[in-house]
């Protein structure tokens, strides 16, 4: 293997505390959930997808962080820019109560943190504020 190519490793020593804190912070309040693989058809209407940023981790101009919201009710990844791409969508933050992280890179986490302020202090009052949390298997 050359100098310059690093191998691979499924959960970066660097990421664990983050994983940790984010576990502690919404246990109270938040149900984790383990993906697992299935291969059954969804029934029902057709899903609505809303690709909010197509971006990646430094957000080129005119393209925010990646984020793809499903019936306003799903997002896929909390970037850091998430509360902003919402609110610009006309999507109220309160609206989103399943989060599915595809991977624990910062560009899909660190809007976590800001999801759970928003709910804590401008969503207290409403009804059904339960927040569930996916993650593939071993995070």
């Amino acid at each position: 293997m050359s100098d310059n190519i690093l191998p691979l490793i499924s959960n970066p020593p660097e990421l664990k505390p983050l994983y940790q804190w984010m576990q502690e912070k919404i246990r109270h309040n938040a149900t984790f959930y383990t993906i697992k693989s299935s291969h059954r058809p969804i029934s029902g209407t057709m899903a609505r997808i809303d690709f909010l940023g197509t971006g990646n981790a430094f957000s080129p101009k005119g393209r925010f962080h990646a984020l793809a919201i499903i019936d306003k009710c799903i997002s896929i990844d909390a970037p850091p820019t998430l509360i902003y791409q919402l609110r610009n969508a006309s999507i109220n933050p309160g609206s989103i109560n399943n989060i599915l992280f595809t991977h624990w890179h910062a560009d899909h986490t660190f809007g976590f943190p800001f999801i759970l302020l928003e709910r804590k202090y401008l969503l207290r009052n409403k009804k059904n504020n339960n927040l569930n949390i996916y993650l593939r298997p071993n995070g």
